[in-house]
């Protein structure tokens, strides 16, 4: 456990580049409803709240393949943090 306290503090004081955003907290391909190749609709929206913007970057990675995740972190200005 202090180990683990020891990292998480380490991650606490990285540098941040903005101001919290509302993010969806938890947008997975489960909670993701698409018709055709449209968005239709978003699910489990309990942890809807402010939050770093780069947590919705989580479902790049759940939904995306390599290529076309690396686009959008081009797409989007992502550093090497986020």
């Amino acid at each position: 456990m202090p180990r683990l306290r020891q990292v998480w503090s380490h991650f606490r004081e990285l540098p941040r580049t903005g101001a919290d955003v509302m993010s969806h907290g938890d947008l997975i391909p489960g909670n993701v409803l698409v018709t055709g190749d449209r968005l239709s609709g978003v699910l489990d929206t309990g942890g809807f709240g402010p939050a770093d913007p780069a947590l919705d970057l989580v479902s790049a990675w759940h939904l995306l393949q390599p290529g076309p995740r690396e686009v959008l972190r081009r797409t989007l200005v992502c550093d090497d943090l986020e």
